[in-house]
């Protein structure tokens, strides 16, 4: 259940992004098809891998003014 829980997170971040789910799958490089049958968490014959989800953060992640890997780094922009 958890693991469901975390592919609909992921899945929900792809869709609900302000660029648009189209937009994230031109960013990180993989055909629109692809990328929402591997971000669905319904689909048991596909998922996404960490370099692929790794990419979708960085696509989706709101800008940050402390740098661009501070939000690995705790970034005060995520305690908002």
């Amino acid at each position: 259940m958890v693991m469901n829980e975390f592919y609909q997170l992921i899945q929900d971040t792809v869709s609900r992004s302000p660029i648009g789910a189209k937009a994230v799958a031109v960013k990180i490089g993989k055909p629109y098809s692809t990328m929402m049958r591997e971000v669905n968490p319904n689909d048991k014959g596909a998922k996404v891998g960490a370099d692929t989800l790794m990419d979708i953060v960085r696509a989706t992640k709101p800008p940050c003014i402390h740098g661009e890997r501070a939000w690995v780094q705790a970034c005060p922009c995520l305690k908002r």
